[in-house]
């Protein structure tokens, strides 16, 4: 992985380009986390292995790929989250572009991108700075790439915080439906961090909240 497809769109004027993805979308529990990753001289990123996080085999390697990130010159980044019951009320393609745009916000205005790479099909929607998608981003673009790491990493330590969620089991499954976190929700019920629009079904069976 290289970065010709950034170069690229430098090379048309956008003055800084950044790679964006999202962490979270298909839990049943905690906030829905967006990344946002820059890098405003891609000639000095070093050689750094440049994945999704998703294929990282360890957490602690995704970890130490993260402090390699942010450790060098000229890479900015943000991270943006939307909780549960924003989500619940909301919808999740509001909360896409709504966590993205946060994350924009958290930059001073020198440094956010005028131009956005977007893992997928389909661009955030609400957000005003160009986006250009890419299906598999995370494979093509170290700027995509470099968001899902920095997005996952901070995810996955925010939600193992939640002290209402660790007896879902959610320090191993990070607030995703696995069959443990699905039973101790029939077991004691719901806690203000799941996502009661994503659980009607089993609220419907037989699930109350905690």
């Amino acid at each position: 992985m290289d970065f010709s497809i950034e170069k690229r769109y430098l090379d048309k004027g956008f003055r800084l380009v950044g790679g964006v993805d999202e962490v979270g979308r298909g839990a049943v529990a905690g906030p829905l986390f967006v990344g946002l990753a820059i890098f405003t001289d891609p000639d000095t990123a070093g050689d750094i292995f440049w994945t999704d996080s998703k294929q990282f085999s360890s957490e602690k390697k995704r970890r130490q790929v993260f402090m390699k990130l942010i450790e060098l010159p000229g890479f900015l980044w943000s991270v943006g989250w939307v909780d549960a019951w924003e989500i619940d009320n909301n919808g999740i393609m509001w909360a896409l572009g709504e966590a993205l745009n946060r994350a924009i916000d958290k930059l001073k205005e020198c440094c956010r991108p005028t131009l956005l790479l977007t893992d997928g099909k389909i661009p955030f929607p609400g957000v005003s700075i160009p986006q250009r998608t890419l299906v598999k981003g995370d494979s093509k673009s170290p700027s995509i790439a470099a968001a899902s790491i920095v997005a996952k990493v901070v995810r996955d330590i925010y939600v193992a915080s939640i002290d209402e969620l660790t007896q879902y089991g959610v320090v191993s499954n990070k607030g995703y439906g696995t069959k443990v976190h699905m039973g101790k929700i029939k077991e004691i019920g719901l806690s203000p961090w799941h996502r009661k629009s994503f659980l009607k079904k089993l609220e419907e069976e037989g699930g109350r909240h905690g």
